[in-house]
């Protein structure tokens, strides 16, 4: 095992041909982030890659964690209200991301419904400049949570860096939420993944080239996901897991669908058509 200041990892050589196998764990994105990565490369450069995945999670971090407010979205919570906010790329993509999928998801998912007071079209009070890169909310109390999209729009980075650097085999785990599956696992085809404690066959999924997002609540007392069109907590120990081509997709999806009633449900299934889901 080895340590340095972003991250501890594990390296095993594979048999002959097969190259290495690295194991990595980090803090970020306020939970565990688990790394295995395998290829042909030299284990330096597989070491290399985590660490560059790590930055970028941090980066993510630093953008759009609503409970820091220093971070970046944290100030624009405090001042976009007052005029128009110049903001990152990222951020801004962010943003236009979460009103699209708003309209998509019928309503379902909206990242304003912490505002205060929350309206059924507090999203429309947002106003988004794309030729400045300035956000602008028209009233105070207008708050912006990403919590339900960043782990999975983090997660679509995370697939382009290991793309650019030639990684074709990956499983990246966001605290066992968020998983990215990339090619195959060394002794098999594609990663098998539980979502689950029971270890039943139902609840595992067979991953390769997608993502699974997972959303709900692990116990009664902790509610972690608001019905946009009542602004009441959704209630009740039960979880949803969707696959798809996209993390950001998936965790729309599944806070979505968590929300929804059956006909919503069903809505939303027939829009998004993900490749498997767990309700």
């Amino acid at each position: 095992m080895n340590r340095d200041a972003e991250l501890t990892f594990v390296i095993k050589p594979l048999p002959t041909g097969a190259g290495n196998l690295l194991y990595a764990w980090f803090p970020a994105l306020h939970t565990r982030i688990d790394l295995l990565l395998w290829g042909e490369q030299p284990a330096v450069a597989l070491q290399n890659v985590a660490s560059r995945i790590r930055q970028l999670l941090t980066h993510y971090e630093a953008i759009g964690n609503s409970f820091d407010p220093e971070s970046e979205l944290g100030r624009l919570n405090r001042t976009a209200h007052l005029r128009p906010q110049r903001v990152s790329s990222d951020l801004f993509s962010l943003l236009t991301y979460s009103r699209k999928q708003w309209h998509r998801s019928g309503g379902l998912f909206d990242v304003t419904i912490h505002s205060i007071p929350h309206l059924p079209d507090t999203m429309e009070e947002i106003l988004l400049s794309p030729s400045e890169l300035s956000v602008h909310w028209i009233r105070e109390g207008i708050r912006i949570d990403l919590s339900g999209l960043l782990k999975g729009t983090a997660l679509d980075a995370v697939c382009s860096l290991l793309r650019q650097e030639e990684v074709e085999n990956a499983l990246v785990n966001l605290g066992n939420s968020s998983i990215l599956a990339r090619g195959n696992h060394p002794h098999g085809t594609g990663w098998k993944v539980s979502i689950s404690d029971t270890r039943t066959s139902n609840d595992y999924f067979l991953l390769q080239d997608e993502c699974l997002t997972t959303s709900g609540n692990n116990s009664p007392q902790h509610l972690h996901i608001m019905h946009p069109p009542s602004g009441t907590w959704v209630k009740g120990e039960r979880r949803v897991s969707v696959v798809t081509p996209s993390g950001a997709e998936g965790e729309v999806l599944s806070t979505a669908l968590f929300a929804a009633s059956p006909d919503q449900q069903q809505a939303l299934l027939e829009t998004y058509a993900p490749r498997r889901v767990k309700l």
